[in-house]
């Protein structure tokens, strides 16, 4: 869905803009994706950096009610050709760090869509929050505090908030 063809970069610094309005195919809740990257190109290894921004719908972990939030992720990732075996055939290779945060592609098209959808969903919070004050749901009765005060005894007890 999003490639970029290897052979027509030149070298050095190359603008790769993507814009995608709307919903994102065959991902519920991510829409409006937009981003300004560079892809340097150093021989057959390739740099892809900028900023990815997008919208995504999310259901608050405190309340359960749905709410959109626009978020930004900046974005770095690194291919080159063939795989660190292919360089030692036969041998065992040690990987160090930069090994694992390089991915291998084969071939003159290069399919970065994958990664920028791991991209997105790894810059999403794993409690997702309508906003910083939302009170949730009381745990005694379930009400949502946002909207109406709990009818929950009081007595001998915490408040509703504190409980959670």
């Amino acid at each position: 869905m999003l490639k970029i063809r290897v052979k027509e970069l030149k070298e050095g610094v190359n603008p790769f803009p993507i814009k995608f309005p709307g919903a994102l195919t065959g991902r519920p809740g991510f829409e409006d994706l937009a981003g300004d990257l560079l892809v340097e190109k150093c021989g057959t290894t390739l740099r892809l950096k900028g900023s990815l921004h997008f919208t995504v719908r999310q259901e608050c972990s405190r309340c359960l009610k749905d709410y959109s939030a626009m978020v930004v992720q900046p974005v770095e990732l690194f291919y080159r050709t063939g795989k660190l075996e292919d360089t030692h055939p036969g041998r065992e290779v040690e990987l160090n760090a930069d090994d694992l945060n390089v991915i291998t592609y084969r071939g003159g098209e290069l399919d970065i869509w994958p990664d920028i959808m791991e991209s997105m969903e790894l810059a999403l919070p794993m409690k997702p929050v309508c906003s910083p004050e939302c009170r949730g749901l009381c745990p005694g009765c379930g009400r949502d505090l946002n909207r109406e005060q709990c009818r929950c005894p009081q007595i001998g007890r915490a408040s509703c908030r504190e409980r959670v």
